[in-house]
């Protein structure tokens, strides 16, 4: 299942779809605390990973999106220095 996930074209496509999911990351976006809003929005992400990954659960949509913005801001971090 990683494997697929680190595949250059469906990443691209992940993160495509997630930076239009503005209310999972943008903090001052007024859905952002919303936690109803905030899931069905995640479920709509999980249907996208699974026309890929079709064993694709919430817990591994969860842990990628963290993996992700783990690693987005020391990236940014070293570009800057």
């Amino acid at each position: 299942m990683n494997a697929k996930f680190k595949e250059p074209e469906f990443l691209s496509a992940f993160i495509d779809q997630y930076r239009e999911m503005r209310n999972l990351w943008e903090v001052k976006h007024p859905q952002y605390y919303l936690k109803h809003v905030r899931m069905s929005t995640l479920e709509r992400h999980l249907t996208f990973v699974q026309t890929y990954i079709l064993e694709a659960m919430m817990e591994m949509l969860l842990s990628k999106i963290g993996i992700l913005r783990n690693m987005y801001f020391p990236e940014i971090r070293s570009i800057i220095r």
